[in-house]
């Protein structure tokens, strides 16, 4: 639901006010983070009206002296707020923001893109505590956007797309095949879907063409079983599986991949 409010803001242009991306899936997020970073760059001066603001390492202050800071030549303007699991969000800080949140002026943006792998990182500060609450702060005054796993159907439409795009003709069953032995990750499989349209010579691609040209990314693949399994999906996940071609070595590590994503 909130996607979709996304995209109809984009779309008429309503841009002010706060907005939040967080989930797995990273290529949609920068996606619409580029469509809402797209209006100010097309300002003459756009240095001056894009503005970084490191929430774990500038004080609060200077974010609101930058919100309440005028356009330059332009009728709006962007703060992207970064680093935010470097920031402590105690329980004052997160007031502050909230209150800041709740006035934001008509010709400002602000833009929090929150990375999915940022909270592995045990360097940061931010506990998760603190993290919630300041997502609490922008759902209460904003819109936080969850950008999730795209489902295989959609995702073999999407490369069928791409493919096309490229006037490259495919068996039906290339693009499953292509997500079989990618994974999910819309990025690496931009990467793959380039490779084939390089080697493409006029004859239709087969599933061999995938395996021979594809990398496959294991990674990702122990990902989509933990999906499958927490969909409750057997079938996907032993396909999955069974096209990993565990050995001895392999298999430990993948059990404990496995593991840590299923108690997550």
């Amino acid at each position: 639901m909130s996607l979709d409010i996304l995209k109809k803001r984009i779309k008429e242009n309503n841009l002010s006010g706060v907005f939040l991306f967080c989930g797995p899936e990273e290529y949609t997020k920068d996606h619409y983070a580029n469509l809402i970073r797209n209006k100010t760059e097309a300002s003459p001066i756009p240095e001056f009206n894009h503005i970084y603001f490191n929430a774990g390492s500038e004080n609060i202050s200077d974010f609101e002296d930058a919100v309440y800071s005028l356009p330059y030549m332009w009728d709006s303007k962007l703060i992207e707020i970064t680093d935010i699991d470097s920031a402590r969000f105690n329980e004052s800080d997160v007031k502050e923001y909230a209150r800041i949140f709740s006035e934001i002026p008509e010709y400002l943006t602000v833009l929090i893109v929150h990375r999915a792998n940022d909270t592995d990182d045990d360097s940061k500060k931010a506990s998760k505590q603190g993290l919630n609450n300041f997502y609490k702060a922008v759902q209460e005054n904003g819109l936080v956007v969850e950008f999730e796993t795209e489902k295989s159907d959609k995702l073999a439409t999407w490369i069928s797309k791409h493919l096309n795009a490229k006037g490259v003709t495919f068996d039906v069953t290339v693009p499953r095949e292509i997500i079989n032995v990618c994974g999910s990750d819309m990025y690496i499989l931009q990467g793959e879907i380039n490779k084939l349209v390089e080697v493409y010579s006029g004859n239709p691609l087969k599933v061999s063409d995938v395996r021979k040209y594809c990398c496959a990314n294991s990674a990702y693949k122990y990902f989509d079983i933990s999906d499958a399994l927490n969909r409750r999906d057997m079938v996907a996940a032993k396909r999955i599986l069974d096209s990993l071609e565990l050995d001895r070595d392999k298999l430990p590590k993948a059990i404990g991949y496995l593991s840590k994503n299923y108690s997550d």
